[in-house]
């Protein structure tokens, strides 16, 4: 029984403990809205509009002061009213603990104090707008009276500097005129927001007319003097060049002096109108265009001299060259007679002989062009680069040629030297074997004395094969070469052997009486030695010394390999 009464009193007690905290948070929430209210209240529009009130009442100054007033008076008779009213039924709710409606009436008062805030807002901003003109007008008036003048006394001044364009000029300055009388006239009028408009009409008319001013002189100056003085300079120098005989018509250059002129024209007639979009450029590009005739015109100058120059000096160049030529031909006619031309060597000489063609062609074709006058020097001047060029390449391919004839001719020669040293040698060898007193020639030797002069038959027959192949031939004489040092390596070997066995044995002969075997030995050794077997003898006769004088074997080896080496 006591807890539920415990019970009741403590819901009790919650429920007024949570409206006691509602109403304290609405009521905050009441005072809060009033002081936004209050806020806005006392905006500083009451302020704004004293200011403006200050104004000259007349036009739109009067039309915007009487509109923002009444808009305030209508803000605070019912726009206000009706933030009153939604806070007082609030609060009257809170009294009731109606804290639902309540809620619904503090969301509809801030946001009709919201919608106050913005239209304030907006209302502030149209009137400081409105001072800033009102302000900014004056110093804008000022400031397009003075660029009007300037702009006058400009063009009086300088009116001789605008060429066709000054009736243009003059135009926009009698439009910045009528501006400055608009402007004016709104102003007067109490026309604020017209007024300025007109101003930032003016600022930028005289901004314009201004910059035409300053830019205007310089361009026509360039295009009626500088630009038609250089064009008629380059008509003048076509017709002379062309009465001094330059072939000047090919390149075109006439047409392209006509399309100058009527391009600076053309220049000429978009100044007079003022259409100045891309008119700096065009008149860039036009001088550009006038400069490269010029350097057309110094070319064609240049060219004719180095030409001429050039001219002399080629075609003499192309008549040695065919001399050359000529005397090669004869030359390597005989050749062929002679000798068995490699492929690569006749393609040599045919090549020599096109590009010769070719070079007294090139030779021919220039001085014939610079006779009749009909291409230009410039285009000639690249023919002869070329030609000059072809004479370079040819020289040195001529020169090269000559190198491979001589050295066809070195190699024969030197293979005829080699045969005559070969036969010499072969001579040389048959003597020293003569004189080597041999009681038998080693087979083999005999075989390599008539391999050697085989050899040296065969390669003096190729001589006879008329045309005969060189580098066969080369070839050849480096087998005999091969065949002559083995030859003359047997042959010392030989006369080593015959050497040192016969002193081996004659030393060895002292001990023949010390014993049989001894004695035995030494006649066999003789007769080999008289068999021709030198290596057996060598061998039987070591075999004796080893016995009883065996530091006489290497005395007499090197008094034979040094007797040897004196011989050679």
């Amino acid at each position: 029984m006591w807890a539920w009464v415990i019970g009741i009193i403590v819901i009790v007690l919650l429920v007024m403990l949570f409206s006691m905290i509602s109403r304290k948070k609405y009521y905050t929430k009441i005072d809060e809205l009033d002081m936004r209210k209050q806020g806005i209240i006392s905006a500083s529009i009451p302020k704004e509009l004293q200011e403006l009130k200050q104004l000259p009442m007349a036009g739109e100054t009067e039309t915007k002061f009487t509109s923002w007033h009444q808009a305030w008076e209508e803000l605070l008779t019912v726009h206000v009213a009706q933030i009153d009213e939604t806070l007082y039924r609030a609060e009257e709710g809170l009294d009731k603990y109606h804290f639902l409606a309540v809620k619904n009436d503090l969301e509809v008062t801030e946001q009709l104090i919201g919608e106050l805030e913005g239209l304030i807002d907006e209302m502030l901003h149209e009137m400081e707008t409105f001072k800033n003109n009102q302000s900014a007008l004056t110093s804008l008036k000022a400031q397009g009276e003075t660029g009007s003048g300037q702009v006058r006394k400009s063009l009086l001044l300088q009116a001789t500097s605008f060429g066709p364009a000054l009736a243009k000029l003059e135009e926009r300055s009698e439009e910045i005129d009528q501006l400055c009388t608009e402007m004016s006239a709104f102003e007067e009028a109490g026309e604020v927001t017209k007024a300025y408009e007109t101003s930032l009409q003016l600022e930028e008319q005289v901004t314009q007319t201004r910059q035409l001013v300053e830019v205007i002189p310089n361009h026509w100056k360039v295009l009626a003097h500088e630009l038609r003085q250089r064009i008629d300079q380059l008509s003048a120098g076509y017709n002379e060049m062309t009465l001094d005989g330059y072939p000047l018509e090919p390149l075109g250059m006439q047409s392209d002096i006509k399309r100058f002129e009527e391009t600076r024209l053309n220049l000429v007639k978009k100044l007079e109108f003022l259409e100045m979009d891309d008119l700096e450029e065009r008149v860039q590009q036009l001088s550009a265009d006038v400069d490269q005739m010029y350097d057309t015109f110094r070319r064609e100058v240049d060219a004719r001299h180095h030409v001429k120059k050039e001219n002399q000096v080629l075609k003499q160049k192309a008549l040695r060259m065919r001399e050359k030529v000529h005397q090669l031909a004869q030359e390597f006619s005989s050749l062929r007679e002679q000798y068995e031309i490699s492929a690569d060597l006749g393609e040599h000489y045919e090549s020599i002989q096109r590009d010769e063609e070719m070079l007294f062609g090139a030779a021919k074709d220039l001085d014939e062009s610079i006779a009749s006058r009909i291409i230009p020097f410039s285009m000639l001047e690249d023919q002869m680069r070329d030609a000059i060029r072809l004479e370079e390449q040819l020289t040195i391919q001529y020169e090269r040629f000559s190198i491979e004839l001589q050295a066809l001719r070195k190699e024969e020669l030197e293979v005829r030297e080699r045969i005559n040293e070969w036969r010499q040698a072969l001579s040389s060898a048959r003597l020293r074997l003569k004189r080597l007193g041999l009681p038998k020639m080693p087979q083999d030797v005999e075989e390599a004395l008539q391999t050697a002069s085989r050899s040296l038959q065969t390669l003096e027959a190729r001589f006879e094969e008329i045309p005969f192949n060189v580098g066969y031939i080369v070839s050849q004489s480096e087998d005999v070469k091969l065949t002559f040092k083995q030859l003359q390596e047997r042959i010392d070997t030989l006369v080593f052997e015959v050497t040192y066995a016969e002193r081996l044995v004659q030393y060895a002969n002292r001990f023949r009486r010390n014993d049989n075997e001894i004695h035995m030995s030494l006649t066999i050794a003789e007769t080999k030695f008289l068999a021709g077997d030198y290596e057996r003898a060598i061998l039987l006769g070591e075999r004796v010394l080893e016995q009883f004088d065996p530091q006489s074997i290497e005395r007499i080896k090197q008094a034979c390999a040094k007797q040897e080496t004196i011989h050679m």
